[in-house]
């Protein structure tokens, strides 16, 4: 009777590297003969997702990222991913080149674009410093890219590490009634 070492695991891992890899590093040509065997591989989360294309992507700045392929190769839907890219934009991970295209920046972007969205927040709590709800007002229906942001200033502006999420929401939406919409654009942010 073997025993097994704790290296050793009884089911082997599914690395969704190497499928992302496979089928994104390679041609389009390359990619359409691969997307009929997504099928049969196991789904990963939507975080191992983003991981994952964190992972493959910043090896390969640059690069250019087809929602639409994107879309199929995953069968994740579109709207998530464009609420994804939407925030990765917003700290300038990525730039959205054409309606359905982004180009992959740099992770190392995020220090940057955190740095201006606090400058841009200490300028703008100096000339409104009397209305807090003009300083985190994210309107009626903010894209989640700007949501995003609004986040991250209030947590900048609070110096808090954790915060309620409904407490935010009224923070973001100065209207009460407009509280719950504000609340359900959180959650995808």
């Amino acid at each position: 009777m073997q025993h097994r070492t704790h290296t050793q695991q009884q089911h082997p891992q599914y690395d969704i590297s190497q499928q992302y890899q496979a089928k994104f590093g390679s041609s389009s040509n390359q990619n359409m003969k691969n997307s009929s065997k997504s099928s049969q591989l196991p789904k990963a989360s939507f975080s191992q997702f983003i991981q994952e294309l964190i992972y493959s992507h910043e090896n390969g700045k640059g690069r250019t990222i087809h929602l639409n392929k994107l879309c199929k190769v995953t069968s994740i839907e579109k709207r998530r991913l464009s609420d994804l890219f939407s925030a990765l934009c917003s700290l300038d991970v990525c730039s959205k080149i054409c309606s359905q295209c982004y180009r992959w920046n740099s992770m190392k972007n995020i220090d940057n674009a955190i740095y201006h969205i606090a400058r841009n927040l200490e300028e703008h709590a100096i000339m409104n410093y009397q209305n807090l709800n003009e300083l985190f007002d994210a309107n009626q229906s903010p894209s989640v890219g700007e949501l995003s942001i609004k986040l991250i200033e209030v947590f900048i502006f609070f110096g808090e590490s954790e915060m309620s999420l409904s407490v935010i929401s009224k923070l973001l939406s100065p209207k009460p009634e407009k509280i719950k919409q504000v609340l359900r654009r959180i959650y995808l942010a």
